[in-house]
C-alpha cells in the first residue's frame, strides 16, 4: 500500500488546537482524504510532564474509521528534558495506550511509532528500540532522524556521510523488526542534508530491506538525487505548504508527503498565502511561483475551491487515487479542470527542459520568465 503519510509534531497541534477536537482536523482529512492510499493519522503522544493523554488518543482513534495507520511520536526529550528512564515510561504508556484501544476496537490498523534518537543516549540502538516499541504493541514502522552523537555532539560531515550514520543511532539495520521511514532534517545536522552517496550506502547495507522510505526537505534537485540512487527500492516523501507542486517526474518522483500537514484541514489558505509572500526568500523560480498563484486563484475569492483544486492537482499527479470530495463541498467545473491539467503539464515540460540544460541557460530561462507569463495566462 502506498501511505499518503501526516506527520506533524505536538506543539504544533496544540497551537492549531487539533488536538482538542478530532471532529474538525483528523477526522476532516480522513474524510477528505479518504483513498486507497491511506492516511496514517498522528496522534497527541505526551503533555508537559511527559505522560500521555488517554482521552486525546483514543478521541482520534475511535473517530477516524478511514485511517490507514496511527503514528506515536516520541520527542518528548528535547522538549521537556525528561531522563531516559522517563521517556521510556512515557513513550510505554503511549504505545500501549494506542494498542489497548485498537484492540478494544477490533481495529487491525498499523501502529507507527516515530524514534527520535536525539533523545536516547548512543547505545541506544535501532535495532534495540524498534524490538522494545514491538513487544510493546508498535506493529508497522519507525521512522528515525538522520542525526549521529558522538560524545555528547553532532558529528561532522566527514562522518556524516560514512557509516557512523549506520553504527551510531542507527545501530544495525537489519536487525530492526520494523520497517523504516528515514527523516532527513538538516536543523539537526548542522545544515548538512543526506546526499546520494551516503543513501546508496544505507540501502547496501540494508539486507533486509528494512528502510522504506525517506522523507526529504522541499528540495526538488535533492529529490531527484535521491530517487535516483534508491533506484527505486524505497519511497521519497516531501513536505511542506508547497507539497501540491508538481515535485514528480513521469509521476513517480515524489510518492507521498510529511510533515506539517495542517493544509488540507485548515491551512490550506494560510500556507499558500505564505508560501506565495516567501516565494522570492524560499528560492523558487518564476515559473513554480506562477504556478501556485494560478492554483491559489482558482480556490475562489473565499477559498471555497482549496479541497477541489489541492485534490485534483494530487490526483493528476498520481499521489491518491480519486478527487472526490465529500457531499456538499463545490466541485470543479471542466474548464477548471483542464486548466489545471494544462498547468501542470506546462510545469512538467519547463521541469523536463530545465533539467537538459545546463547552469547558465537554466538562469537565462528563469531571468525571462517566458514559460511563467505564458502559465500566468492561462
Amino acid at each position: 500500500m502506498r501511505y499518503y503519510l501526516i506527520m506533524t509534531t505536538m506543539q504544533r497541534f496544540k497551537n492549531k488546537h487539533i488536538w482538542l477536537d478530532p471532529m474538525t482536523s483528523t477526522d476532516y482529512i480522513s474524510r477528505e482524504m479518504n483513498t486507497p492510499s491511506g492516511i496514517i493519522i498522528p496522534v497527541p503522544t505526551a503533555m508537559q510532564d511527559g505522560r500521555a493523554d488517554r482521552e486525546s488518543i483514543a478521541k482520534i482513534v475511535t473517530s477516524n474509521p478511514h485511517a490507514a495507520g496511527y503514528m506515536a511520536h516520541s520527542s518528548t526529550g528535547e522538549k521537556w528534558r525528561l531522563g531516559n528512564a522517563d521517556l521510556d515510561e512515557a513513550m510505554r504508556g503511549i504505545v500501549e495506550g494506542m494498542s489497548e484501544l485498537k484492540t478494544r476496537g477490533g481495529s487491525d490498523k498499523p501502529l507507527w511509532v516515530i524514534l527520535t534518537t536525539q533523545n536516547f543516549m548512543d547505545d541506544r540502538k535501532l535495532g534495540y528500540l524498534a524490538d522494545k516499541y514491538t513487544r510493546m504493541g508498535a506493529t508497522a514502522g519507525v521512522v528515525v532522524p538522520l542525526k549521529h552523537r558522538s560524545n555528547g555532539g553532532l558529528l561532522q560531515r566527514g562522518n556524516y556521510s560514512k557509516r557512523g550514520i549506520l553504527e551510531g543511532s542507527f545501530g544495525d539495520i537489519n536487525d530492526s523488526p520494523l520497517d523504516i521511514i528515514l527523516y532527513d532534517n538538516p536543523a539537526i545536522t548542522r545544515g548538512e542534508s543526506l546526499d546520494a552517496d551516503t543513501l546508496k550506502m544505507m540501502l547496501d547495507a540494508d539486507k533486509n530491506n528494512r528502510i522504506v522510505g525517506i522523507k526529504v526537505s522541499n528540495n526538488y534537485d535533492q529529490m531527484k538525487r535521491l530517487s535516483k540512487a534508491s533506484e527505486g527500492k524505497i519511497r521519497i516523501y516531501a513536505g511542506g505548504e508547497n507539497f501540491a507542486s508538481p515535485h514528480l517526474e513521469n509521476g513517480q518522483l515524489v510518492q507521498g508527503a510529511v510533515s506539517g500537514f495542517a493544509p488540507v484541514a485548515f491551512d490550506v489558505v494560510n500556507n499558500y498565502v505564505r508560501h506565495i509572500m516567501e516565494a522570492d526568500r524560499a528560492g523558487i523560480d518564476p515559473m513554480h511561483r506562477a504556478f501556485i498563484h494560478s492554483a491559489y486563484e482558482m480556490m475562489g475569492p473565499n477559498r471555497e475551491k482549496a479541497i477541489p483544486v489541492i485534490k485534483y492537482l494530487l490526483k493528476e499527479q498520481g499521489i491518491i487515487a480519486s478527487d472526490e470530495v465529500a457531499s456538499g463541498t463545490p466541485e470543479l467545473t471542466k474548464e477548471e479542470k483542464l486548466t489545471l491539467t494544462r498547468l501542470l503539464d506546462n510545469l512538467k515540460q519547463y521541469n523536463s527542459l530545465i533539467a537538459r540544460t545546463d547552469k547558465a541557460l537554466k538562469n537565462d530561462l528563469v531571468a525571462s520568465a517566458g514559460l511563467a507569463t505564458r502559465i500566468r495566462k492561462l
